[in-house]
């Protein structure tokens, strides 16, 4: 883990169509217009390989793509959000044509 005891590790074999996603959608975030979001998460990978991570909604849902690496790193987004309010959650996707690991560990949204 990169800190305290656990963090998610998502493994996959392959896929040869499609992605995988990860995301927990009862735990839904009020977005409010002109509000600004930053969502932040440690990550990891058995290789470089690429990660969408981003806040799904109803309306506008902005994701953003990042190359992981196979040492811990943190990966920030941050967006205004510009829709009506509405709700919304976090959502990682990925895909792969060969077996890896991706792992995830201190996710954290802050709201200004």
């Amino acid at each position: 883990a990169h800190s305290g005891e656990a963090s998610l590790m998502i493994e996959c074999d392959a896929l040869t169509f499609g992605w995988i996603s990860f995301h927990q959608s009862d735990a839904r975030i009020a977005l409010v217009p002109g509000r600004t979001y930053t969502l932040s998460a440690w990550m990891r990978s058995d290789f470089d390989v690429e990660v969408e991570m981003g806040i799904r909604a109803d309306g506008p849902s902005p994701i953003e793509r990042f190359r992981t690496v196979r040492r811990w790193q943190k990966y920030t987004m941050r967006v205004t959000h510009t829709g009506l309010t509405s709700s919304g959650f976090i959502i990682f996707y990925y895909w792969s044509k060969r077996p890896w690991n991706l792992v995830i560990d201190d996710v954290e949204l802050t709201v200004e």
